[in-house]
């Protein structure tokens, strides 16, 4: 049985070795174990056996009556490649036609890679790749290339909260995340984050981002600390809490310009300056009209002549001698005055 079960090891490696695939079924604990190692040492971070066996070439040889299981460990480069995924733009409604969509860069060196997902790319994947149009373009290069009529217009998330529109005519682009919805034209390379974005009917929504802080726990010695665990919210949840806030927002602003108004108001609703210019303008009238009776009276005092004041004063003083006459004419009682016309002559 133990026989059969090695037969059968054998068996299995040498046709999974015909495809270019490892088996670790005919290796000890030590030979998978130093495979590892190798690998993790040049940054592979492989963890398991089977993954480790993913990235060695196997070769079935045989020497003599020997049959030889050899294995190779690839060898990572010091520098690592740029992948670059290529979308052909809309120019005046033409597109480049027939191009690859992953591309590998390495200086001045272009790979193609029929696993461009993967992070490390062996010979096996890879071709050189060279032509007139993308490899002059990607390395700034006069190119050129072969194009296709295209007039329609293009919407697609290529990558995450990365939205790509090419050949846009004016539609609107509708959104949560700005102030106001807009018309775009032609390629728009949009971003957004936690929102919405609506263009020709197509919805699409960002990946929520959470920033949170880290908590040491246990920093501060001797200390107590309050620990509140953290709650992931979804959109709708982080949206209905904005528009809350910005209500909170409104009502503080409201409530200051009542404040500022009631400062600077009087009289339910004139303003300071209003008031100040109405009694500025009652005290100006108050003076003019004082000031016209003064001048007024003082017109009637200088109406009067010098001649006129002569005569009453003569007047006065006329009634005043006539007075004194009347009274020192008329002798006192029993007294009788007899005037002789010859002088020296009395009578009793």
């Amino acid at each position: 049985e133990i026989v059969n079960t090695l037969l059968l090891n054998i068996q299995e490696t040498i046709s999974l070795s015909k495809e270019g695939k490892a088996s670790s079924k005919l290796l000890s604990i030590n030979e998978v174990n130093s495979i590892m190692n190798m690998l993790n040492k040049q940054g592979f971070n492989v963890e398991i056996p089977e993954e480790a066996m993913s990235y060695v070439t196997p070769k079935i040889a045989r020497n003599n009556n020997a049959l030889l299981y050899i294995i190779n460990v690839p060898t990572l480069s010091g520098n690592e490649a740029d992948v670059l995924r290529i979308y052909a733009l809309n120019n005046k409604d033409s597109v480049i036609k027939d191009h690859p969509v992953f591309i590998i860069k390495m200086g001045q060196q272009l790979l193609k890679s029929t696993n461009p997902e993967k992070y490390v790319q062996t010979s096996s994947m890879v071709e050189e790749f060279q032509d007139n149009c993308i490899y002059p373009l990607i390395l700034g290069k006069k190119s050129e290339c072969t194009t296709r009529v295209e007039n329609t217009t293009e919407v697609r998330l290529i990558g995450e909260n990365l939205l790509l529109i090419t050949n846009a005519k004016g539609d609107v682009m509708k959104s949560n995340c700005g102030p106001d919805d807009r018309p775009v034209q032609g390629n728009i390379l949009i971003t957004f984050s936690n929102c919405t974005v609506n263009f020709k009917g197509k919805e699409f929504s960002s990946t929520e981002m959470l920033a949170t802080p880290q908590v040491l726990d246990g920093a501060f010695h001797n200390l107590l600390s309050i620990m509140q665990p953290h709650k992931t919210h979804d959109i709708a949840t982080l949206h209905e809490t904005t528009f809350e806030n910005r209500k909170q927002i409104s009502h503080v602003y409201l409530q200051q310009y009542n404040h500022d108004v009631w400062k600077w108001s009087l009289f339910g609703g004139v303003s300071f300056s209003s008031t100040l210019i109405l009694a500025l303008i009652v005290f100006l009238w108050i003076s003019y009209k004082r000031s016209e009776d003064y001048r007024r009276a003082r017109a009637e005092r200088r109406s009067i002549s010098p001649k006129e004041v002569a005569e009453n004063i003569q007047l006065k003083s006329y009634h005043r001698s006539s007075k004194c006459e009347d009274a020192l004419s008329s002798p006192p009682g029993g007294v009788t005055s007899v005037l002789s016309d010859s002088p020296g002559k009395e009578g009793n």
